[in-house]
């Protein structure tokens, strides 16, 4: 897939306590963007392996779980941050976060 990088290694192998296995994807060259169909083919990538339980067991498990969070914020990236939306159109709509402590005395006094 486009922008999903060269498979360099693949393992069924369990991996730690999360990972079951893992593919290994490396950069085919040193990039800081990536366009629209790069970043649908990393979307593809990152939820072919719970389509591809669906289609082999006939049923999911919680086996795609980190797949499915990386492709969720890369999408709502792609929305809230890069403009990459038609309804909404080019504009960032990212919710800003509240700082640490925001709104409670910091124990410096003005004046």
């Amino acid at each position: 897939m486009p922008g999903a990088g060269v498979v360099e290694k693949i393992s069924i192998v369990p991996r730690g306590v999360a990972a079951l296995g893992y593919t290994l994807q490396l950069p085919e060259d040193d990039r800081f963007l990536m366009i629209e169909d790069e970043i649908r083919g990393r979307l593809v990538t990152l939820l072919g392996g719970r389509a591809a339980e669906e289609l082999v067991f006939g049923k999911v498990s919680t086996g795609a779980s980190d797949d499915i969070q990386k492709a969720t914020d890369l999408a709502e990236r792609c929305i809230t941050l890069y403009g990459m939306n038609q309804a909404i159109g080019p504009v960032a709509v990212e919710r800003s976060q509240s700082q640490f402590l925001d709104g409670f005395p910091t124990g410096v006094s003005k004046g």
